[in-house]
């Protein structure tokens, strides 16, 4: 295929492949939309249980059965021999297992276990890659997150029917592509009863909130702001050291909270013009407000630091 043959050919995959995505939204939503006519007529479960005999998803095995060292054994034998053998010619397992039996056989205990501990380790590794791993489609994501909630909800449930253990457990999508709805999981209706009290709110609606603002990105902007006003207050702090040598023509370290013995004593230099009430560290200023009130004020020579003469610093030792 030429170049414009490739590039039209891909065009089409990429429409086909979101034309395939919307109809299988408007599938789920349909399906989604059956589940809680269900829901809201028998009203004995949540939704996403009714969503789920719907779509007979299964459930979430509770249990991981340990990868075994004969196993491992086999997988790092077919892995060897596959090593230095062209494509097409790489052997099975089964073709590799008898062959791989009789050596086994012939390992002391000691041995297999020095052999195959590595080998587990990096089997547990995969496992928790893949349990752990992002999914690239959103139905993917949508099928394993209600998969899970919904295992994780019969737990609740069952834990609370067995030690009387409350459990609130709110779910929500984290970006806008994502399929799953706000989800709320409580063992009994004395959480959703706190929140009616204590937040004046119902549970769902807390939901709803939480996915609006995950979804609305103030989580960055606040980082945003925290890391510019941090940037701030050590412009501010380079910008004090900058001037207070200037003013006594050496290298000099700033002490807040002793000035005048550190640097009038010592350098002759006073300060005058500080705009807030408490002299501290720019890193002690509680507010960005504050912080761009002293940057200013010292960009502007309304605060700044000056060498007393003679006669002035002799005033000021007698006052002291």
């Amino acid at each position: 295929l030429t170049a414009v043959e490739r590039a039209i050919a891909k065009k089409k995959r990429q429409s086909r492949k979101s034309a395939l995505n919307d109809a299988l939204e408007k599938a789920r939503r349909q399906i989604h939309g059956l589940a809680e006519a269900i829901q809201a007529e028998f009203q004995d479960h949540s939704v996403e249980h009714y969503l789920r005999l719907i779509t007979q998803t299964t459930r979430a095995a509770q249990k991981t059965r340990k990868p075994n060292r004969w196993t491992a054994y086999v997988r790092s034998e077919v892995t060897r021999i596959n090593k230095d053998l062209p494509v097409g010619n790489k052997k099975k397992i089964h073709e590799v297992a008898l062959q791989a039996a009789k050596a086994w056989q012939t390992l002391t205990r000691e041995e297999q276990v020095t052999i195959t501990e590595p080998l587990l380790k990096d089997i547990e590794e995969l496992r928790e890659m893949k349990k752990l791993s992002v999914h690239n489609v959103p139905m993917a994501s949508f099928n394993d997150a209600t998969t899970t909630l919904l295992h994780l909800e019969d737990e609740i449930r069952s834990l609370h029917a067995r030690t009387g253990t409350e459990v609130l457990l709110v779910a929500v999508r984290g970006d806008i592509d994502d399929y799953l709805h706000p989800l709320t999981i409580f063992s009994s209706e004395r959480c959703p009863n706190f929140f009616r009290v204590a937040c004046n709110m119902e549970l769902t609606r807390f939901a709803l909130r939480l996915e609006s603002y995950l979804l609305s990105g103030i989580d960055g902007v606040a980082k945003n702001y925290v890391q510019e006003t941090i940037q701030m207050k050590s412009e501010v702090a380079t910008l004090i050291a900058t001037r207070l040598e200037a003013a006594a023509g050496c290298k000099v370290r700033i002490s807040y909270q002793d000035f005048d013995r550190a640097i009038t004593l010592k350098h002759c230099v006073v300060l005058e013009g500080w705009p807030l009430d408490k002299f501290c560290s720019p890193s002690d200023i509680p507010t960005r407000n504050d912080i761009v009130i002293l940057r200013e004020a010292f960009l502007s020579g309304t605060a700044c630091f000056r060498r007393l003469s003679t006669t002035e610093y002799e005033e000021w030792y007698e006052k002291r």
